[in-house]
């Protein structure tokens, strides 16, 4: 796993966010300029992580959307990190899931079939619409094919390696989108059913301007 700081030392809080599948850092520029440390995790090919980079913090708040819900959850879990505050966005603790998470036949199939006409298909399907998906190709992602390929098989290992841990979470709170075409919501609501703390909003998987409002989240926050 990556791991690229934003902005370092600026502030004993860190928002730590991990991103989902064929993404990274460059997906989350309305993060700069932050009056607290930032680090974006990405990258799931192996979810080895250096730790030590986050002991120094006084409070971390994590911030996980699609697959990066279940890497935040299983890596930061059994950790002593700060976490004081964790939010799972539009992802689950169960990655590949036909009842909680990715269909096991989509989330295969994708990583089977995937070149990168396949990939452009996916990003569409992150999307609301056609202005949101062009606006995201304008961030310019690029990823080589086995790479993406390696991490959808890694996360798959993993899930299947401790399933053990399936259903302890480390998430405070829980947003579900109401359209979304990665994580089925019924299969997010079946997930979180239990859950205290869930609310809906009606955006698509990947949404530009919920983005800036949990940036906006992040600025307000004070040390």
């Amino acid at each position: 796993m990556k791991c690229h700081f934003i902005t370092h030392g600026v502030s004993d809080t860190l928002w730590l966010i991990f991103t989902g599948w064929a993404s990274d850092e460059k997906l989350f520029p309305v993060f700069s300029d932050m009056e607290q440390d930032v680090c974006i995790c990405f990258d799931y090919r192996t979810l080895e992580w250096d730790i030590e980079l986050f002991r120094p913090y006084r409070e971390i708040r994590v911030i996980a959307w699609s697959l990066g819900v279940f890497v935040a959850n299983r890596i930061l879990l059994d950790s002593d990190l700060p976490v004081v505050q964790a939010i799972a966005i539009n992802g689950t603790i169960y990655p590949c899931d036909d009842e909680k998470g990715i269909p096991v036949a989509v989330y295969d199939g994708t990583e089977k079939n995937l070149t990168e006409e396949n990939l452009l298909k996916f990003y569409r399907r992150m999307c609301a619409g056609a202005t949101a998906y062009e606006n995201l190709l304008k961030i310019n992602l690029s990823f080589p094919i086995p790479e993406l390929q390696d991490a959808l098989r890694n996360i798959r290992m993993v899930q299947e390696k401790e399933p053990s841990l399936s259903g302890k979470t480390i998430f405070t709170e829980v947003v579900i989108a109401l359209s979304d075409r990665i994580f089925p919501t019924k299969n997010q609501q079946k997930a979180w059913e239990n859950f205290p703390n869930v609310r809906s909003e009606k955006i698509a998987h990947y949404d530009e301007e919920m983005w800036k409002k949990y940036s906006m989240l992040c600025r307000q926050q004070k040390n």
